[in-house]
């Protein structure tokens, strides 16, 4: 589909993945929007108010990737909280905002999230980050029933797959 005059917002795109992202959809005519904690348009997505900010600096929204996250190790309380955070609540509730917005402009939007292999596979250390990311996995499978029927958004949610690899 072609993606020229579209825009898109990349949450966590400033660097590595998420800029070469940008590169891409930047050459291929979108309007991408670039948003972390320290570059584009600052926002913290674990806040109500950053991500409300986000989402009204793009009222034409058409895409939504969130490739924010926080690869928690450790089992204490305040890492489980930030994981809690950062890895699933931020990432499903501002994908449930905008896809709101989307239905009430009728626009026909595509979400992506990004999760990881931990979310299906045992590796040792990862309870913190590996439980959010599959909450995060299953929470985006059910939002992408919810919106896909008339108001046509997609939602998709990217895992990379530990024995694809073997």
């Amino acid at each position: 589909m072609p993606v020229e005059g579209l825009s898109i917002v990349l949450v966590g795109g400033a660097g590595g993945l998420g800029s070469a992202t940008a590169e891409l959809l930047s050459a291929e005519g979108a309007n991408v929007v670039i948003s972390s904690r320290s570059h584009g348009i600052q926002a913290d997505i674990t806040k109500a108010e950053d991500r409300k900010r986000l989402l009204d600096s793009v009222p034409d929204l058409y895409g939504l990737v969130v490739f924010a996250g926080n690869p928690a190790r450790g089992a204490g309380e305040e890492t489980m909280r930030l994981s809690h955070l950062v890895n699933y609540q931020g990432p499903i509730l501002l994908a449930r905002e905008a896809a709101e917005r989307m239905k009430a402009r009728n626009i026909q939007g595509a979400i992506v999230l990004f999760s990881t292999m931990q979310a299906v596979a045992l590796f040792p250390g990862s309870t913190v980050y590996a439980s959010e990311k599959a909450a995060l996995l299953h929470a985006a499978r059910i939002l992408a029933k919810e919106v896909r029927g008339p108001a046509n958004i997609r939602v998709n949610i990217f895992r990379n797959d530990p024995y694809a690899c073997q």
